[in-house]
């Protein structure tokens, strides 16, 4: 298939290109020459490294070449502050997660250390340069029980879970010092999104991971890049959800590794059974825009996206997941989230459940926290709004599937 590169600016070629830990000569050459660029804003460019979370990693590795006495004083200020504190928090977390660990151990419970904690431990050079919102741990679900009661003895405050959401795949703790959120999962794909994700296999294929001096597991090299991409886009905002910071994950995992020892083979066919490709092939799509991987297109090739999964990838053909002015647009999310569904029955039920959302639903999108419960009469004006807001995204819906398919077959 025939994918068109993304365009990027200055800014962005600066960001992707600084994402590597290993950097040959001529990258860094490159790179350099953007620096001293007088078409290069940096405000534009600490902007996007801290919305993107990866100031961090782009002032070190400007240090590391060398480069950081080309950062104009003010704004090389800003980003060592960000990375000192930065630094200071993963410091912090890396220690109460080793005891946290030590823990699981004694008490002989297996545990998983997943994204960014598994990626700063093991990935990225230092722990200080991957930017972490919280700790996420997978456990067996049969020991989950016995890892609530062991966290409410440390201390550690759970949280009630939004009334609407229907996932049921983890418990949130606050730590006791409030620094940090621990998300305990014992499943790694919500029942919502259709992907079908082999958790005992990927316990099967767990290896050894070492935080501080404490012992845990981590995901396989294969296992972990599919759980990135997973969660990279049906969590967040479609078009920022592949973020610099998802980039800058897989490269570490790469240099970390090494392609030649990522199984690309059974990814692809991992991603095949457990109807995740189109995740992995848009992050892995996005990789490539760097031009540091010549392997790459190789590999997208294999993922060979389905029709409904073209029809995707063209809608986004000309939009920059680097763009922080594009905002969601709900006629898009629906086609996401449509074309991923298989079948023409799980499709009408999709579209049934976005034109009948329960009501818990309806007071978050619509902020009707003070109404009274939906036994109010007020309930029958709300779903006749919500409705009459649905038959016209159904209107756009329709048109726009139907211009995606013909310029699809074009």
């Amino acid at each position: 298939m025939h994918t068109k590169n993304f365009s990027v600016n200055s800014v962005d070629e600066l960001l992707l290109k600084c994402s590597r830990a290993k950097i040959e000569n001529s990258a860094r050459n490159q790179i350099q020459s953007l620096l001293v660029d007088n078409r290069l804003d940096w405000n534009v460019v600490l902007r996007k490294a801290r919305a993107q979370w990866v100031a961090p990693s782009l002032y070190y590795n400007l240090q590391q070449w060398g480069l950081a006495k080309l950062i104009p004083p003010k704004i090389e200020q800003d980003f060592k502050k960000i990375y000192l504190t930065n630094a200071a928090r993963n410091a912090t977390i890396f220690y109460h997660l080793s005891r946290l660990l030590k823990h699981f151990q004694e008490n002989h419970i297996p545990v998983v250390v997943l994204k960014g904690a598994a990626l700063a431990a093991a990935a990225y050079p230092l722990p200080s340069l991957r930017i972490m919102g919280d700790v996420d741990l997978l456990f067996k679900k049969a020991d989950v029980a016995l890892v609530d009661s062991l966290l409410l003895d440390l201390g550690y405050i759970p949280q009630a879970q939004d009334k609407w959401q229907e996932e049921k795949i983890h418990h949130i703790y606050l730590s006791p010092n409030n620094l940090f959120g621990l998300e305990v999962h014992w499943a790694l794909s919500s029942p919502n999104i259709p992907a079908i994700i082999d958790v005992i296999k990927m316990w099967q294929r767990a290896g050894p991971l070492q935080v501080e001096d404490a012992e845990a597991l981590t995901l396989s090299p294969e296992d972990l890049i599919q759980h990135l991409c997973i969660h990279a886009l049906p969590h967040h905002n479609f078009y920022l959800s592949i973020q610099l910071r998802n980039v800058y994950d897989l490269w570490a995992i790469i240099d970390k590794y090494g392609s030649d020892k990522v199984d690309w083979d059974y990814l692809v066919e991992s991603c095949r059974q457990c109807r995740t490709g189109i995740f992995v092939y848009l992050a892995l799509r996005k990789l490539d825009e760097s031009g540091e991987f010549p392997f790459l297109k190789e590999i997208l090739k294999k993922f060979e996206p389905t029709l409904s999964e073209y029809k995707l990838s063209y809608l986004l053909e000309n939009e920059s997941f680097l763009n922080l002015d594009n905002l969601t647009d709900p006629i898009v999310e629906a086609v996401f989230e449509l074309l991923r569904e298989k079948g023409i029955i799980p499709r009408i039920k999709y579209l049934i459940k976005r034109a009948f959302p329960p009501w818990a639903i309806l007071v978050q999108y619509y902020n009707l926290y003070n109404l009274s419960p939906p036994l109010s009469g007020f309930t029958y004006i709300i779903f006749f709004v919500h409705l009459s807001y649905s038959a016209n995204i159904g209107a756009d819906l329709t048109s726009l599937l139907f211009k995606v398919s013909v310029a699809s077959e074009n």
